[in-house]
């Protein structure tokens, strides 16, 4: 039997596959809203004045064109570490399709080689 056609092996590869996209996954949840809380903080809000600071709402950290510069770097980072995401969740649900692919090859090698062998 060649790598391909070992049931175990499959199984085995299913298995590694199956663990691989749960550690995407986990990683791909904290990679989407990592930069959520400091772009929040350093975006500027619009019409902030006295009244608005009175009921507890809160300005940005830091104002300025310097401040303006980095705000905006920081948000196309965190666009850029959203899309990341997505695309690690897409790649962790490829794996997983691929792993039940692997399952349903072994169950069928199985059962060739339980009848091609006697009915073991």
């Amino acid at each position: 039997m060649g790598y391909d056609d070992d049931p175990a092996k499959l199984k085995q590869r299913a298995t590694t596959l199956r663990d691989q996209a749960r550690q995407a996954r986990t990683l791909a949840r904290t990679l989407g809203g990592y930069l959520d809380d400091a772009v929040s903080k350093a975006t500027p809000r619009p019409g902030m004045g006295a009244e608005d600071l009175a009921t507890g709402a809160t300005p940005a950290i830091w104002t300025g064109p310097y401040a303006d510069q980095c705000t905006q770097t920081l948000s196309r980072r965190q666009g850029t570490l959203r899309s990341m995401a997505e695309a690690l969740m897409a790649d962790a649900n490829r794996w997983e399709n691929t792993a039940d692919k692997l399952d349903d090859q072994a169950k069928a090698k199985d059962k060739t080689g339980a009848t091609a062998g006697g009915g073991r």
